[in-house]
């Protein structure tokens, strides 16, 4: 059965950013994920039959933490990358939101779209 599944508000905290006041603070950053799975779980209303959206959300932080990535490019690219590891995800469209960036700007956001299979060939 082919599922869409939306985990919104994962905050991190984390160092991303590419100018240096950004690299010297960690902040707080929000990541949205709209994942298209393959999965019973309607019909068997088991965990195990499709995705554990706290694991998800403990390995993009994880992953995002360690990373401390530049552009939030990157980092959208990194947590779809972590989504599409789970066998049930078929596509995923990360969001990261960085709000206070920098200095006249409210907030800044990306949007990467991966399907399973492209994770590896991106570069």
């Amino acid at each position: 059965m082919n599922l869409e599944l939306d985990i919104s508000g994962i905050e991190v905290i984390c160092i991303l950013g590419d100018r240096p006041e950004e690299r010297i603070a960690e902040r707080k950053i929000i990541v949205n994920a709209h994942l298209e799975i393959v999965s019973n779980s309607a019909i068997s209303d088991k965990l195990e039959d499709t995705v554990d959206y706290v694991e998800l959300a403990e390995k993009i932080r994880a992953r995002l933490i360690d990373e401390k990535a530049n552009m939030i490019e990157h980092a959208a690219f990194l947590a779809a990358k972590e989504a599409l590891k789970f066998s049930a995800v078929k596509a995923a469209a990360i969001e990261i939101v960085k709000e206070g960036a920098v200095a006249g700007i409210a907030k800044a956001s990306c949007i990467c779209r991966l399907q399973k299979g492209e994770e590896d060939e991106a570069k």
